[in-house]
């Protein structure tokens, strides 16, 4: 089936950067989704095998997404993402929430 789709990684970055206080806020509501998955599979006293295998793809998919995340903001802050300080992470999302357009500027 994927024989048929070709991704046009061009089209794709740019629709997403047009949307990036969105697309940051989604990655977001699904972070504090895994991290809630996360707590309730760890607070698990006797998980079953199924239990834990589910937690480790959990905290896998949960790592992927703070890297990322991590990347965007490198990329907005100009920086490698190792270099990153709270500081950074902190003048990116201002300048994000700045200067990207939302719905209500749009009209």
């Amino acid at each position: 089936m994927t024989d048929h789709f070709e991704i046009d990684r061009d089209a794709v970055g740019k629709a997403l950067a047009d949307e990036l206080p969105l697309v940051l806020r989604a990655l977001q509501l699904w972070l504090v989704q895994l991290q809630n998955t996360i707590a309730k599979l760890e607070g698990d006293e006797h998980p079953s095998e199924k239990a834990q295998s589910y937690l480790r793809a959990h905290e896998q998919e949960r790592t992927r997404l703070l890297d990322l995340v991590a990347e965007i903001t490198a990329s907005v802050a100009g920086k490698k993402r190792e270099d990153l300080t709270r500081d950074d992470v902190a003048a990116a999302r201002r300048f994000i929430a700045e200067t990207w357009p939302t719905d209500t500027d749009k009209d």
